[in-house]
């Protein structure tokens, strides 16, 4: 009755071995560690004359804020996680006046721009 078992691949009693997993490897950073919960100060401007039809930027919670109508000239200053280059960001939608947009971080500042119709500062670095 046990003759059944011989021969049989699937009872057979040699064990196959299993690669062991290996540790991905993790890509050069040279980026400057972030502390956890550590913000940064951003200070967005827009100059110009008169009114804009509209102003949008990422706020405090990192959510895009919308103002409309808004009379020029117009700052906000909120805190984003560390780096804030990476997420700091306001674009105006205007008709026919000249803007300026300027997005400071910490005191410095990473990016501005002037423009008609739809002007972006975006401080991403690339």
């Amino acid at each position: 009755p046990r003759s059944w078992h011989r021969g049989c691949s699937r009872c057979s009693s040699t064990s196959s071995t299993v690669p062991a997993p290996t540790e991905p490897s993790l890509p050069d950073q040279t980026t400057t560690p972030v502390t956890p919960g550590a913000t940064d100060t951003v200070v967005y401007t827009v100059s110009g004359t008169g009114r804009v039809i509209n102003i949008t930027y990422v706020d405090t919670g990192g959510l895009l804020q919308t103002e409309f109508n808004v009379m020029l000239p117009w700052t906000r200053e909120v805190s984003l996680p560390e780096p804030a280059e990476r997420s700091a960001s306001v674009s105006i939608i205007n008709v026919g006046r000249e803007v300026t947009c300027s997005i400071t971080v910490n005191g410095t500042e990473v990016q501005q721009r002037e423009g008609a119709g739809l002007t972006v500062c975006a401080a991403a670095r690339r």
